[in-house]
């Protein structure tokens, strides 16, 4: 699987039932150099027989873990496995019109629930008075949460599951 973004860099993921690399991690560094564009190589681990595709490890096989994207004036730093908008172009198109319909003044509180990465909610941050997300896939959290220290928004909370909010 891979990820790429609007300026045609990629991040390639491979999936495995485990971290061995055939042919080793020498062989991957290799073919990684030779490959235009691609940021990285990553290794997915899932030993689980599930029909779950991706695992809970991620291993940085070669170059870069994460590809930069952006959405209007934010600057989004994913991982290879985070869920993202496969179409940034047409996500702008989207984000807006939720923000015209939401129709913020700046004193609501949002709740993003599912918030994988935490667009939606960056998005409509600095027209709330606070946005929280919830989302529950690990990797996703962590991408979220590196966003508001980058973007120096601080009122974007993000949680890993809904019981986190009381």
């Amino acid at each position: 699987m891979g990820r790429t973004n609007k300026d045609g860099e990629a991040l390639l993921v491979i999936v495995a039932t485990s971290a061995r690399l055939p042919g080793g991690r020498a062989r991957w560094q290799k073919f990684f150099q030779e490959l235009e564009n691609v940021k990285g190589i990553l290794l997915n681990v899932n030993s689980k027989v599930t029909n779950t595709v991706l695992g809970n490890e991620t291993i940085t096989v070669a170059g870069e873990g994460s590809l930069t994207e952006t959405l209007g004036d934010l600057r989004f730093s994913l991982s290879g496995t985070a869920f993202f908008q496969v179409n940034p172009s047409q996500t702008e198109v989207l984000y807006d019109k939720v923000v015209e319909f939401a129709g913020l003044t700046g004193s609501e509180k949002v709740l993003d629930a599912y918030c994988g990465t935490g667009t939606i909610a960056l998005y409509l941050a600095p027209r709330s008075h606070k946005v929280i997300g919830i989302e529950r896939h690990k990797g996703a959290v962590e991408d979220a949460r590196r966003m508001p220290r980058k973007m120096a928004l601080e009122i974007v909370n993000f949680g890993q599951e809904m019981s986190s909010i009381t």
